[in-house]
């Protein structure tokens, strides 16, 4: 009977685990899961939540870490007073009004028809005319500036910016004080919405980080249609072997 059942779960492309315990969960089965399993011996500590949005992120990792100073970042106004409002309760969640990019400067955001779709990207949002003028500062800078000495997590949603938030961390990927990085990610070239997986991933191998999985799987239209975009986690091969 046992021999039976392993066979139709086969067929059926199920798995089945020895108990309800996260040490027996694939990577990829659940980010909190799989960030809690990598960091056993050197807790989360340091979250950068960048495109922190009304502050959904925010709220949920302060659950899953709730010893960690969560910096989080929205740079259009607002939905960055939105975003003050929802974190208000929590004393170890800080908020801050800019963007992130890879140099320092002060450009313009196109608003989309909902908060979740504004981006640095021109050309992707339905009115281009809509738009605020933002700060840009790098993420080197900001932990000079505040004497950040670690990111154990960083966390990118900025529809289509990511790659540029990530090189102006360079300084600290290079000195290995970065462990963690959760980016939106796309998987076509012409899809400037989300920052291209191989772009991103191609980046991060040379700053000695390594692909790790895929949470929150989206997919065109119908599941046999492709993957459309996902969060895609990268770890530093110098911190964990």
């Amino acid at each position: 009977m046992k021999h039976y059942v392993k066979r139709l779960m086969y067929k059926l492309g199920l798995t089945a685990y020895k108990k309800l315990s996260f040490k027996n969960f694939p990577p990829g089965f659940d980010f909190a899961v799989d960030v809690i399993r990598l960091t056993q011996k050197s807790p989360i500590e340091t979250i950068f939540d960048v495109g922190a949005n009304i502050g959904q992120t925010a709220l949920s990792f302060s659950k899953y870490f709730d010893q960690a100073h969560i910096f989080a970042f929205e740079p259009v106004q607002e939905t960055f007073i939105e975003l003050q409002r929802n974190i208000s309760h929590l004393p170890r969640v800080n908020s801050f009004n800019y963007g992130f990019g890879s140099k320092d400067c002060t450009q313009p955001i196109y608003l989309g028809d909902n908060s979740q779709l504004h981006s640095l990207v021109e050309g992707i949002t339905a009115n281009p005319s809509l738009a605020e003028m933002i700060t840009i500062k790098t993420i080197d800078k900001f932990c000079e500036e505040n004497k950040i000495e670690k990111i154990d997590l960083l966390k990118t949603d900025t529809e289509g910016f990511d790659l540029e938030v990530v090189k102006g961390a360079k300084n600290y990927l290079s000195s290995g004080n970065i462990k963690l990085i959760l980016s939106e990610v796309g998987f076509k070239p012409s899809d400037r919405r989300h920052t291209y997986f191989l772009e991103l991933h191609q980046y991060l191998l040379t700053q000695a980080f390594r692909f790790y999985a895929l949470y929150d799987l989206v997919h065109h239209g119908k599941r046999n249609s492709g993957l459309y975009y996902c969060n895609a986690l990268f770890v530093n091969s110098n911190w964990v072997t």
